[in-house]
């Protein structure tokens, strides 16, 4: 799809300036969005309008489920299966930055804090976490949408359309994380995990829990290893700020 944007007026319409189909007049950008793909395109050409229409949704939403006098566990089932995934999808088209998507994050964990009956002083580690003792089937939302911004990156990269890897398309999600760079550091990762090869777990013994190997992997493998270790990345970095909650009173 392809938008044309003019320098249109009031007076150009009347004296025949704009797009007209037979006796339909095709409205412009500035008098008519375009939508394609759940993206609106306005005359602004940029996303921040967008982004703010989705923090209202995702508002409407929350107070929706919250209002809807089900237990507290089908609203969190509702957040898993219907919300998060309603909302990746605005958050992939449009240029998010990840400092966005956190402050979205935090607005979804009061409400899950409530419907879970937790207290408000709970960490976001709790919820989110994979590695706690006591593991909830909750997503967070900045960790998926780093996995799907980096699908997105490998996507582009690996297309088998020429046109599309020569592109040098580069996606844009804020300074604080990066999604090219996430991924080049997850291949880092990945490639020195087969360097060390297999080792010991606990008092089992070696190739009681075999890895698939990342050399050997191509296509969806390789993808799917590359988005595991952005995972276990992110994974890292909770349990860094855990531990250091210990030392800090929590």
């Amino acid at each position: 799809m392809s938008v044309l944007l003019r320098n249109c007026h009031e007076h150009d319409r009347q004296v025949g300036r704009g797009f007209a189909l037979g006796e339909t007049t095709i409205p412009s950008v500035t008098e008519k969005p375009v939508k394609s793909l759940e993206k609106i395109f306005d005359s602004s050409l940029k996303d921040s309008g967008a982004i703010k229409q989705t923090k209202r949704d995702l508002t409407i939403w929350l107070t929706a489920i919250d209002k809807s006098g089900l237990p507290g566990k089908f609203k969190a089932w509702i957040y898993q299966h219907g919300v998060l995934p309603r909302l990746l999808w605005p958050l992939s088209v449009y240029e998010v930055p990840t400092s966005t998507v956190e402050a979205l994050e935090k607005s979804i964990s009061q409400f899950l804090r409530r419907w879970l009956g937790l207290p408000r002083s709970l960490s976001s580690i709790a919820l989110y976490g994979h590695s706690t003792k006591l593991h909830l089937l909750l997503s967070g939302l900045s960790e998926e949408f780093k996995v799907t911004r980096s699908r997105e990156v490998l996507m582009y990269r690996d297309s088998r359309d020429i046109k599309v890897t020569a592109a040098g398309i580069l996606l844009k999600t804020g300074r604080k994380w990066q999604a090219q760079e996430a991924v080049t550091k997850a291949e880092v990762r990945l490639r020195h995990k087969t360097l060390v090869g297999s080792v010991a777990t606990g008092r089992a013994g070696f190739g009681c829990f075999p890895r698939p190997r990342y050399d050997l992997a191509h296509g969806k493998e390789r993808r799917r290893l590359i988005q595991d270790e952005i995972r276990a990345e992110v994974e890292e970095e909770r349990y860094t700020k855990m531990a250091g909650m210990s030392k800090q009173g929590a």
